[in-house]
């Protein structure tokens, strides 16, 4: 006869299993005496009573705890005479979920007679058999789920809505206390659909995830993307994650499985309830019901009364105590009726809740919300969107009709007089921003889109030989006013280009052309979020010869000299800029220049000082109105001239050459303006920073009133 130590000291299971036999009984008493003491004589001071060795190959046990009796208990090794055949197994690693059922009391004094030991299976059992298994190593029962660590999940172990824990499990396979990830999986939900989405959220930011590895019923889901697919019927869904360290060494991997039942054939409640005891009165919860799939009506009865829901969505207020909801539901012919007690026991903290969000963002000037008292039915609410106070509907639903563009401040206040002064307090922050353009949508509010004017007018399309391209953005908002280069961004082909200058003639840039067909977009926003986008094209046409002319002139109206050189029309190059064109006008008209400052040269950093020519100031004379509005305008005159060059700082500290490209006055050198045919560039003489001939474009001085414009 073979006793069952298992059986013997096992306080989970609570007795003694044995046949009917009288007599078996005196002779199991006394062949367990002779077998004890034959086992323990082998045993030397064990550090518990089943730290020895029995007499199988007994592993070191594991110290779990019992969550029946909330006690810790010891749990010895499995002996394979105890296992019926519908419980033989194999030894594995894996985690195994140990049988839970608490078998029907038997009397404790007819022990049963011992079954042969059988041989283990070959294989491992599928996983809709696992409910059915006990631990047999040592491994195994240091996967079984613990409170707070990885492995299997206990199935007397309270589950949680937000999702299960997962548990940590170093690279030795030491356990560890350790929670590394959470999911959106409610352990032991009933679904009716098939694909299963839910989301995993990892906890240890100084971590990096190396693999996640999803399973289901035991097989590996390839590419998980955060969807599995269910079966009917029981299905055990595994998380394991991969993590490492700054230095990439696997330093955990943690894992968690969880029973997700789907139901495609019954009629099915789907609800968040479940029998509880809360401290707060306000009580929201989900309930749905379907068959076979499609949903039906489901009717809810909390305390009696019919209550509605939006969506699936319900809200109660719990009275003091006891309370019950009932959910009814038909369809296919069948009738369901779930019923759920919720007991409200208050811890006296008065406090509100509320559905908006803080850190909201929204698309639209108008944000809803409701607010709940909570143990406080009588408290005074208030609620404001600024300085504006706000009046609810009488339900505690809240509109705000009019938010600001970006940020919004919506405060919530609430005093309850009758409950010692109570005041409780809080401020949420609701961003509204408005659709943005894009090319689906490149005018979300056709009646406040911004405007766009460019120089040239690329609208229609647009033809050049340039291989740099000078284009003058000028935007404005619904209103009419300016936008700056602040309140725009440009690409070409994709990439975005940054802008070169701006003043009050618009927002200037530089275009490198390299395809034949290019494409320009256009972005711009207003003070108050109102969006554009505007798309062009631009063709480029290479030519190794001249690509047209630009009428140049040298000027000194404001000497009373006019024109020093007279408009000339001058052959321009795709990849050559203005600062050459110049240089071979003065070359042709007897005169030189000198140009550069710091290293600057034709190319780069082109700064016209001074041009020398023989007799270039002979007979000027400065306008007498001009002369006024410089004294006016605190210029500083002074000796310096020379009759056969003309530069900066003669007459006035404030003079030298300006340049003007079609009226226009670029705030960059010479070298950087790329001339197109038919451009108009004027080298200009100013006595006061360009106050005088229409240069001036920051001083509040302003402009002279008579401008010396060409014409």
């Amino acid at each position: 006869m073979k006793f069952d130590l298992k059986q013997c000291f096992s306080r989970r299971r609570g007795r003694l299993s044995g046949s009917s036999l009288g007599m078996g009984v005196f002779l199991a008493f006394v062949f367990a005496a002779f077998f004890t003491a034959a086992l323990f004589a082998r045993v030397t001071e064990p550090e518990n009573p089943f730290d020895g060795e029995t007499g199988v190959d007994a592993e070191p046990t594991l110290l779990l705890c019992d969550v029946d009796r909330n006690e810790n208990v010891y749990i010895p090794a499995p002996v394979a005479a105890d296992l019926s055949d519908d419980e033989k197994t194999e030894e594995t690693d894996d985690a195994l979920t140990p049988e839970e059922e608490e078998p029907e009391e038997e009397p404790e004094d007819e022990p049963e007679p011992p079954a042969e030991e059988p041989e283990p299976p070959a294989s491992p059992p599928e996983p809709e058999q696992r409910q059915k298994q006990r631990p047999q190593t040592s491994s195994q029962r240091q996967n079984q789920a613990l409170p707070g660590r990885s492995g299997a999940q206990n199935e007397n172990a309270p589950t949680s809505d937000s999702g299960g824990i997962g548990g940590g499990e170093s690279e030795n396979g030491k356990k560890t206390d350790e929670i590394y990830f959470t999911t959106t999986i409610k352990d032991g939900e009933t679904v009716t659909e098939p694909v299963y989405s839910f989301e995993i959220r990892h906890l240890k930011e100084e971590l990096s995830v190396k693999a996640v590895t999803v399973s289901v019923n035991g097989e590996i889901v390839g590419q998980f993307n955060g969807s599995v697919m269910l079966k009917e019927g029981a299905n055990v869904i595994r998380v394991k994650v991969d993590y490492v360290d700054g230095g990439g060494k696997t330093v955990a991997s943690p894992f968690k499985d969880y029973t997700v039942n789907l139901d495609t054939q019954s009629l099915v409640i789907q609800t968040s309830l479940k029998d509880e005891t809360v401290t707060r009165d306000q009580y929201p919860f989900t309930a749905s019901a379907s068959y076979r799939g499609e949903d039906v009506p489901l009717a809810v009865i909390f305390n009696g009364e019919t209550v509605s829901g939006t969506g699936g969505n319900y809200r109660v207020r719990l009275k003091e105590g006891t309370n019950l909801f009932v959910l009814s539901a038909e369809g296919g012919g069948l009738k369901r009726e779930n019923q759920y007690t919720i007991v409200y026991q208050s811890d006296g903290i008065f406090d509100f809740e509320t559905d908006l969000a803080d850190g909201l963002v929204v698309t639209e000037p108008t944000v809803s919300f409701s607010v709940w008292m909570v143990n406080g039915v009588d408290a005074v609410l208030s609620v404001k969107h600024g300085r504006e106070k706000l009046s609810g509907d009488g339900a505690g639903r809240f509109t705000v009709e009019n938010l600001r563009n970006g940020e919004n401040k919506i405060s919530i206040s609430a005093f309850d007089s009758g409950q010692n002064d109570q005041y409780v307090s809080r401020t949420y922050t609701v961003t509204f921003r408005r659709p943005e353009a894009s090319e689906d949508n490149p005018f979300p509010d056709p009646d406040h889109s911004p405007t766009l004017q460019t120089i040239p007018n690329i609208e229609s399309g647009y033809v050049t030989k340039n291989a740099t391209f000078s284009l003058v953005v000028k935007g404005s908002d619904y209103r009419g006013n300016w936008l700056t280069a602040n309140n725009m961004r440009l690409w070409l082909n994709d990439t975005e280009i940054r802008p070169r200058f701006q003043n009050t003639d618009g927002t200037e840039f530089q275009l490198l052309l390299n395809a034949a067909d290019n494409t320009i977009k256009i972005f711009l926003k207003d003070e108050e979020g109102y969006t554009a986008l505007y798309t062009y094209q631009l063709t480029y046409e290479r030519s190794d010869g001249p690509i047209g002319q630009a009428v140049v002139s040298v000027e000194a109206t404001t000497l009373g000299l006019g024109y020093i050189i007279p408009p000339t029309s001058c052959d321009i190059y795709s990849s050559q800029p203005a600062s050459y064109v110049l240089k071979e006008l003065l070359e042709k008209n007897g005169a030189q220049m000198i140009f550069g400052k710091d290293e600057g040269s034709l190319d780069s950093g082109f700064y016209l000082s001074r041009i020398i020519k023989d007799g270039i100031t002979e007979g000027y004379q400065i306008p007498e109105n001009l002369i006024g509005y410089l004294e006016e305008a605190g210029a500083a005159a002074n000796d310096m001239r020379d009759p056969d060059s003309l530069g900066e700082k003669d007459f006035y500290s404030g003079s030298g050459w300006m340049v003007a490209v079609n009226g226009l006055y670029p705030n960059h050198s010479l070298d950087e303006v790329h001339l197109r045919d038919g451009d108009r560039l004027t080298i200009r003489y100013t006595l006061c920073l360009g106050m005088d001939v229409g240069g001036n474009v920051n001083s509040s001085q302003g402009n002279f009133p008579e401008l010396f414009i060409e014409e």
